[in-house]
């Protein structure tokens, strides 16, 4: 294993094996939700610092509004008041992309832990704490592999594809639309609000037409 298993999916793998081992009936399904719930409250500190920061740049926007005003195209000394009133008011525009950094190995950890629980189940025993090994459950999916549950509330299978040759899996297309409407949420609520509705491709052309720039409108849309 490279360090990166050892250090990050070996962890993430025996957690969720864990949780697998002691829900009812072993449901896969409900070990991943039960997965995903404990990971979002491990990262509830920083999640909470985002929220508190997009709170803070969404009142300060008709001050960088009066900002823009007073300064009359100086873009330096736009910049430079705007830095003032974030280090004023507390405000880190850059502090989503900390939280990004954290999410990003867990993700690709994850990713890695069910292609090894689902697709390569005879390394289950290679990955698996030895304490681990000693639930029933999980003895014997090392066993007889073949036997790991691995559907959701007994009806969903997670193993299957969406989408296949002349077959599209109905259930997991439901999962796949419900998760990124939550996700889109979530990332609404994060990020900074865009008032003027304007697009990044507006922006670019007002920048090359020589028309001044609202530094806190390409904050929102880049964001």
């Amino acid at each position: 294993m490279t360090i990166f298993d050892t250090l990050i999916v070996q962890p993430i793998f025996n957690l969720l094996l864990t949780i697998y081992g002691i829900v009812p009936f072993n449901d896969f399904g409900i070990a991943l939700i039960i997965f995903t719930i404990i990971v979002r409250l491990v990262m509830w500190p920083l999640i909470k610092k985002q929220l508190h920061q997009t709170k803070l740049m969404r009142k300060v926007q008709p001050e960088l509004k009066r900002i823009k005003q007073k300064t009359k195209g100086n873009r330096a000394l736009e910049a430079q008041m705007m830095m003032e009133l974030y280090k004023e008011r507390g405000i880190k525009p850059f502090s989503s992309i900390g939280l990004l950094l954290v999410q990003l190995p867990i993700f690709i950890a994850l990713f890695r832990v069910i292609q090894i629980i689902t697709a390569e189940r005879d390394q289950i025993g290679k990955y698996a704490y030895d304490f681990i090994e000693q639930l029933g459950p999980i003895a014997n999916i090392i066993a007889h592999p073949d036997r790991f549950n691995e559907m959701l509330f007994g009806v969903v299978d997670l193993t299957r594809q969406a989408v296949q040759t002349n077959t599209i899996y109905i259930p997991l297309i439901i999962l796949a639309v419900v998760a990124a409407v939550l996700q889109y949420i979530q990332s609404k609520q994060l990020l900074p609000e865009n008032t003027s509705k304007k697009k990044l491709k507006d922006i670019l052309k007002d920048s090359a037409a020589g028309k001044e720039v609202d530094q806190a409108e390409v904050t929102a849309i880049m964001s």
